[in-house]
């Protein structure tokens, strides 16, 4: 299998005359001396010279920056060219290094000279081409410069003049001026015009201005700060009228007198308002530019400074001031040329161009103007015009020289050392066999000694050289490898694969590395290769080489970290990798997905990002203790995610150590456990609290009871217990269904809820019973009120979301503690259990508090139970019969089993006393089947006794009829005991008709398949249904005793009776009363047509021989006639 390989690529090697060692030619002639020492020496001394010589011309030459900069230029190019003839002469050709011996190359000096020849032309050349340039650019730019600095001035001389015109502006509104000036001008004595050149002299005291004059409005001077006459001249008449025609302040222009430097000024004209608001008074306002404008036009203190001059242009001539100090007004020689600065007067566009200056003695001046807006004024900067002509030829030709001078200098030790290398050469190839002789036997022994696998093969795959490390690996020697090709070393397939990978190393420009499986002695190897092509000197191809090392570990080892890479990435458990700084240095997706945090935003932070802050520094001292102490730690901890939400999770931190035992990283592995934790919260609500009311249930209730009782007795102060039950709440569950009985009950624990106070404690103790806790100090009459509240709270109708409305009551039993003793929470519990029964005995939807016979009459009870529990086992059970006889005959055709218990140290329990117990408990069930079996087993023994036998009628208990294997047990008593089921008959209730027809029809049906037969006890007491009546398969009915003893004794007694008998009689049944006592009683049945009677009139119940005595009296008087 072949694959890109990423290993350093080896440079092709050569071979001269064959064997391994030749392949390090090139590497020794590359390496071979070649004067490095004299060539950089050289190298660096040329350059030296260059440097320190030319700079110092230069700076000689070179009038300014600009020509420096230019000359530098022409300078650099010259050192390029110059090095780069010396690299040319000096490095060695290719047809020279490939020459073992001979002797040097044939012309080389001509070559140098030529080169040199043409390298001065060029210098040469350059050099003037390069000043003549820089001298050009130099000029442009300092005409330039003086443009620039002339229009600065012009533009200081333009902000001066806006400057005093906004001045004079706001001395026109100025007030107090203005009211001096009126009253002065209405009444012009000489107290206000003293008053007035009082002002005047004010203003010239604190301002710029050299002079102030009011004018009329025939510009005629009214007043001077010191009283002396001025000399009106025209310019200042005109100034006055246009300033009063124009309404505003208006400047005239610069005026200066030849000679004289304090004849320089500049008016402005300020027109004033008079008593009409109409100007009628000028201020003119004449200021000193020599003192406040021209110091701003000096130039700098440097000797080269260019002059500023400042001039007025005419045809003829031109007024001008130097601005040196000076500042006296002259008029210059008069000059004719066309770039003259009086030109501007006719063609003020000359304004920004050269022009000829003002020459001082014989050096000429070259100058630039700019133009003062609305003046007739200029500004100009001059300079000498040869300094803006920049160097001369000679200059030019000097620095040509110069450089020529180091290109030649260059030249001459450039051949000095050519010649040198000449004759080094025939030395250095006298002893190049020797080295390389020796370079073959080194080169042979690094292959031998390499643990890497080197090889070389031909064209045709046969092997030219061979390291030890393949002899080892293939297990044989070089002598068995050199001169034959790779087929009988590897499988075919593989054989096949090398020389496809040779044949590509042959193809390729360069070395091609590739990844290769081979089948070796030990076992297969995976090998990453680097194969190229062999090259002789001459450039033919000779062969491959091949540099194979055995990275069958490492590709092992790749192997396994891409698998736990692949762990690493989708495990469900967050993974994170720290430094042992805890800098977080890896993660996993899981970790994103847990925390928040991607990959970019953790990795490099401190593993405080997931600190959650419930931890305190000893939490985490502990876990970085143990880590130090055991490597390892494991634990629940809170941390942070990003979006700032705090959640646990279950990490293990483990220390990874290097092979010094220190410690390099830390790997944290955890899980989120939010999930658990609230699934744990879940289960242990739903552990203390009922799910559907969401009350405390019977768990909590027992803790709370408990605490309350503690105190209770803590504080000696009194609490009560009260357990409600809820009085019909099967009927409405049965007949709306179990959701409504749901909504019943959440709607009575609201109800409950509301009704109590914050302080009372409410649980669902389970089905339809609540518990209360009240723990106020209450006595018997507030628990009392608080019940009858809670019992018209339930009482009242409730609306469901089916639509119906549901109507309960509900039986309260309370339980007042500490009344007596220390009793328990169990016991509190019960006594309230108790007392809540004796409520619903009473009548329900009332309250009853538990009374100390309650708990007599419950353990009485509860032994009791205990006892019949064990009464079978014990045998103490026993039946006793109550014989029926026909009506028509008196004779006993049946008779009745009744249970009795004959327990053990007390003696015969009444059955009023166990039966209800019985049938409340499970122990029915068992009871009934004993005593369908125990009268089975007496007919059985009859029967084996050769005794009279007649029907035996046992009574079922509801919920042993409910069972629902009444016909099973049964057929098991009457074929267990091999008894004719004629002689078995079962008495049943109409309630357990009643309940579910349907169920009972079938379980008569199935008995009355048996055999036996069926009768219908106690009818008339219950919920009777003629029309399932008609539906039972039963045999006769019993009229209950209590119709019975109504014979004689009430008016409508005979009536009930007799409708029994007539309904039965209709429906084909026989009749059978109970509960005969009296002559009149059995007249009256036989009379009415009743079949068989019962009752103490006969006979009480009694033992099974009493029963067979009565048979036997009776057989022995039906045998005598």
């Amino acid at each position: 299998m072949n694959s890109p390989h990423q290993d350093a690529v080896a440079p092709p090697l050569r071979f001269a005359s064959g064997g391994f060692g030749r392949h390090f030619d090139l590497w020794r002639r590359r390496l071979a001396p070649t004067a490095p020492l004299t060539m950089a020496a050289a190298y660096a001394a040329f350059g030296l010279a260059w440097i320190l010589l030319s700079d110092g011309l230069l700076e000689k030459l070179a009038p300014d920056i600009a020509t420096l900069s230019a000359v530098g230029q022409g300078k650099g190019i010259a050192f390029v060219l110059a090095t780069s003839a010396l690299i040319y002469v000096i490095t060695p050709s290719r047809q020279a290094e490939g020459e073992a011996t001979g002797p040097a190359r044939q012309g080389g000096p001509v070559s140098v000279l030529w080169v040199f020849a043409l390298l001065s032309a060029a210098i040469v050349l350059a050099s003037l081409l390069g000043y003549a340039r820089s001298t050009h650019m130099s000029h442009e730019q300092q005409v330039a410069q003086l443009r620039r600095e002339a229009e600065l001035k012009a533009e200081i001389v333009q902000g001066w003049i806006e400057r005093r015109t906004e001045d004079a502006r706001r001395l026109a509104t100025d007030p107090q001026l203005r009211t001096s000036l009126l009253r002065w001008r209405r009444s012009p004595d000489e107290a206000l015009a003293a008053e007035m050149r009082k002002e005047l002299l004010l203003l010239l005291t604190s301002t710029h201005y050299a002079d102030a004059l009011l004018f009329d409005e025939h510009a005629r001077l009214l007043l001077a700060p010191d009283g002396a006459p001025r000399h009106v001249d025209a310019a200042m008449s005109h100034g006055v009228r246009s300033a009063l025609q124009g309404g505003r302040v208006s400047g005239g222009d610069f005026r200066a007198e030849v000679g004289d430097p304090a004849s320089l000024q500049f008016d402005l004209f300020v027109p004033l308002p008079s008593a009409d608001g109409r100007p009628g008074t000028v201020l003119l306002l004449r200021t000193a530019p020599r003192l406040t404008l021209l110091p701003q036009l000096t130039p700098g203190s440097a000797s080269d400074a260019p002059e500023t001059l400042f001039f007025r242009p005419a045809a003829r001539d031109l007024l001008a001031l130097r601005i040196d100090g000076s500042d006296t007004p002259f008029v210059p020689p008069r000059n004719s040329s066309r770039a003259a600065l009086t030109a501007l007067s006719g063609d003020p566009s000359l304004a920004g161009s050269l022009m000829d200056g003002l020459d001082r003695g014989e050096v000429a001046q070259a100058a630039v103007a700019a133009r003062i807006r609305n003046s007739g004024w200029y500004v100009a900067i001059q300079a000498p015009r040869d300094a803006l002509l920049g160097g001369s030829i000679a200059d030019a030709t000097t620095l040509a020289l110069v450089n020529l001078l180091a290109v030649l200098a260059a030249g001459a030790f450039t051949c000095a050392a050519l010649k040198r290398r000449e004759l080094q050469a025939a030395a250095r190839m006298a002893v190049a066999s020797q080295d390389e002789a020796r370079a073959w036997k080194i080169a042979e022994a690094i292959a031998n000694c390499s643990t890497d696998v080197i090889f070389a093969k031909d064209l045709e795959g046969r092997y030219l050289f061979v390291n030890r490390a393949l002899c080892r690996a293939l297990g044989r020697s070089s002598e068995q490898l050199i001169g034959f090709d790779s087929t009988g070393l590897f499988p075919a397939e593989q054989v096949r694969q090398l020389l496809k990978d040779d044949a590509a190393a042959l193809r390729a420009d360069k070395p091609v590395c590739v990844q290769t499986r081979l089948t070796m002695p030990d076992g297969d190897r995976i090998y990453a290769c680097t194969k190229g092509k062999l090259i002789d000197d001459e450039g033919r191809t000779l062969g491959i080489y091949s540099v194979s090392s055995d990275i069958t570990e490492r590709h092992d080892m790749q192997q396994r970290m891409r698998q736990w890479a692949t762990v690493f990435e989708d495990i469900r458990d967050g993974v994170i990798i720290t430094d042992s700084r805890g800098r977080i240095q890896s993660i996993n997706h899981s970790f994103t997905t847990i925390t928040g945090y991607n990959a970019q935003e953790a990795i490099g932070a401190s593993l405080k990002l997931l600190k959650s802050g419930r931890h305190d520094a000893e939490f985490y001292q502990r876990m970085w203790a143990a880590l130090d102490a055991s490597g390892h730690w494991q634990g629940e901890i809170w941390n942070r995610r990003k979006g700032g939400e705090v959640y646990p999770e279950w990490l293990t931190i483990s220390a990874v150590r290097d092979d010094d035992a220190t410690v390099t990283h830390y790997v944290g592995v955890f899980t989120d456990i939010s999930r658990l934790k609230h699934s744990e919260a879940q289960t242990d609500w739903l552990v203390h609290n009922d799910p559907l009311t969401r009350l405390p249930n019977r768990v909590q209730l027992q803790r709370r009871l408990e605490d309350a009782l503690a105190r209770s007795h803590r504080r000696e102060s009194r609490a009560a217990l009260l357990v409600i039950d809820l009085d019909g709440f099967k009927t409405v569950n049965d007949g709306l269904g179990h959701p409504a009985g749901d909504e019943l009950l959440v709607c009575v624990a609201a109800r409950l809820q509301a009704r109590l106070r914050h302080e009372d404690f409410l649980g669902r103790l389970g089905g339809d019973e609540f518990l209360v806790i009240l723990e106020a100090n209450m006595d018997s009459t507030s628990v009392a009120v608080l019940a009858r509240g809670l019992l018209a709270t339930i009482a009242a109708p409730m609306a469901l979301s089916c639509g119906q409305d549901a109507y309960l009551t509900a039986s309260i039993g309370i339980s007042m503690f500490p009344d007596e003793g220390n009793p328990t929470a169990v016991e509190l519990l019960r006594d309230a259990d108790a007392a809540m029964n004796r409520a619903k005995e009473l009548g329900r939807n009332q309250f009853c508090f538990y009374t100390d016979d309650m708990n007599a009459e419950a353990r009485t009870k509860l032994d009791l139970e205990a006892a019949l529990s064990r009464a079978i086992e014990r045998d103490e059970l026993l039946l006793h019969y109550q014989p029926k006889v026909a009506a028509s005959s008196g004779e006993v055709v049946g008779a009745e089993a009744l249970l009795r218990w004959q327990r053990s140290s007390i003696g015969l329990v009444p059955p009023s006393q166990f039966i209800p117990v019985a049938e409340q408990s499970s122990l029915i069930l068992a009871i009934g089947g004993w005593v369908i079996d125990a009268a089975c087993r007496q007919i059985r023994a009859w029967m084996d006794a050769g005794r009279p036998i007649v029907r035996v009628a046992v009574n079922v208990a509801a919920r042993q009829f409910a069972a629902g294997d009444l016909d099973q047990v049964v057929a098991r008593a009457l074929q267990r005991h091999q008894v004719d089921a004629q002689w078995l008959e079962i008495e049943i209730t109409e309630g357990m008709l009643i309940t579910e027809p349907g169920a009972a029809i079938g379980m008569l049906k199935r008995i009355k398949a048996l055999g036996v037969k069926l009768s219908l006890d106690d009818f008339g007491t219950g919920y009777s249904s003629l029309a399932y009546l008609q539906q039972f398969p039963i045999d006769s009915l019993k009229i209950d005793q209590s119709f019975t003893r109504r014979i004689g004794e009430q008016p409508d007694g005979a009536a009930l009776v007799d409708a029994v008998i007539a309904l039965a009689h209709r429906l084909h049944l026989r009749v059978v009363a109970e509960g005969v006592e009296t002559a009149q009683q059995r007249d009256y049945l036989c009379e009415r047509g009743c079949d068989e009677m019962q009752g103490y009139h006969f006979g009480r119940p009694a033992p099974a021989e009493s029963l067979q005595h009565l048979l036997a009296t009776e057989a022995i008087a039906a045998s005598v006639p």
